[in-house]
């Protein structure tokens, strides 16, 4: 399937090769536009039986460059079907993932891992329909450009109350201190909301799915009917979701600790154990605390960004390579202090590892020629002074 991808976007780069150097026959400029149709067609027809098979296992690879060796020519006035079904076919990947429930495999602590099966699940939920309402809302207004951040930005609070509710139950009521209180009337209460610094601008997301904005991929714009494109925009989707779903796990986490009745509702059943539920708190705020301080200045640094991805059922880890440095020229001045060792290590190494490499040289020659050769004539006089004397023995 991915050879014959290939070789209609070689075919296509053909086409439109012959068509800029027969730009003043109307022949063949008709007979070329009808071509390339015919190939653009064939395309999309192996992208949709590509996706119909399944793309989430798809072996194409996101930093294979040689994938995108041929790129055919890009439409980027998509139309709004495009769109649609993109955002479809990512929605019901997701919530068939979600109902199944999803395996942590990124090597860190996760906050939602506390939760049980039925809230962590109500919880992604919640926020897949949330996302899918707020896309809605930008297609159905014309939302553009800057004004899309400003709209995401007022929504949060609003969203994130509405997610709770649907989590923990809008009518469901928990005795604390001897007083029945709303469950979600009080986490919306006590919650106290923070960003996620890791999180990439609404735009990035928004944009494609909103108004059929093309996404730059190594080097190339891709817009939504390339299976690469549609696989990047469902990694960002799901990295939003699972760090959203983070931030609230986390207050939840919290106020558990402080009302003993709502754990056995909310978490698992092993951290109703009080010490159980502590250690986890400081594990994960110190997990915290080292990414904050110490692992997020040198991705910055190193213009990566960690995306929490889903592949199958489990949540991995992976890199986005894009420019940061906003982000790393607003750091306080002690954070940037450990780019700083960073660009000191880099540029004194090859000079260290060159000195090095003479101090060995020196060595060498002290060893071969000088210490060497000392031992040699000490040898060489030891063996001619033991030859007389048995020579003398002798006589």
């Amino acid at each position: 399937m991915q050879n014959s991808l290939n070789q209609v976007n070689r075919n296509l780069s053909f086409v439109k090769l012959i068509y800029k150097e027969n730009s003043k026959g109307l022949i063949k400029k008709l007979l070329i536009a009808g071509r390339q149709r015919e190939l653009n067609k064939a395309r999309l027809f192996l992208i949709w039986l590509f996706d119909s098979l399944g793309f989430s296992d798809s072996p194409v690879k996101f930093n294979n460059v040689s994938s995108y060796l041929y790129l055919p020519s890009i439409n980027l006035d998509l139309n709004d079907n495009t769109c649609q079904k993109a955002w479809y076919r990512i929605r019901k990947r997701l919530e068939t993932v979600f109902m199944n429930d999803i395996m942590n495999d990124t090597g860190y602590l996760l906050a939602i891992d506390a939760l049980n099966y039925e809230r962590r699940r109500d919880l992604l939920l919640a926020l897949l329909s949330q996302l899918d309402i707020v896309i809605k809302q930008l297609y159905r207004d014309k939302i553009h450009g800057e004004k899309i951040n400003y709209f995401w930005y007022q929504l949060q609070p609003e969203l994130r109350r509405t997610v709770l509710e649907k989590m923990a139950g809008a009518d469901v009521e928990i005795s604390k201190n001897g007083e029945l209180k709303s469950v979600a009337g009080v986490l919306i209460k006590n919650c106290k909301w923070e960003d996620d610094r890791e999180l990439p601008p609404p735009q990035a997301i928004l944009g494609p799915l909103a108004q059929g904005q093309p996404i730059l991929i190594e080097g190339y714009l891709l817009s939504l009917d390339d299976h690469r494109a549609a696989l990047q925009i469902e990694a960002l989707v799901s990295n939003w979701l699972i760090r959203t779903a983070e931030l609230i796990g986390a207050e939840v986490l919290s106020e558990c600790s402080q009302w003993p009745e709502l754990r056995c509702y909310l978490l698992r059943r092993d951290l109703m154990v009080t010490r159980n539920l502590e250690r986890l708190r400081n594990q994960l705020n110190t997990q915290e605390w080292w990414n904050l301080y110490f692992d997020r200045p040198i991705r910055l640094y190193e213009s990566k960004r960690l995306v929490w991805r889903i592949q199958r059922t489990s949540v991995i880890p992976y890199y986005i390579t894009e420019a940061r440095d906003k982000e790393l020229e607003d750091l306080p001045w002690w954070q940037q202090l450990i780019t700083f060792v960073l660009e000191t290590r880099d540029a004194i190494a090859p000079q260290l590892q060159l000195l090095f490499q003479r101090i060995g040289n020196i060595i060498v020659i002290i060893l071969t020629q000088i210490v060497g050769k000392a031992i040699g004539l000490i040898v060489r006089g030891i063996l001619q002074g033991m030859g007389r004397s048995f020579t003398r023995d002798q006589d």
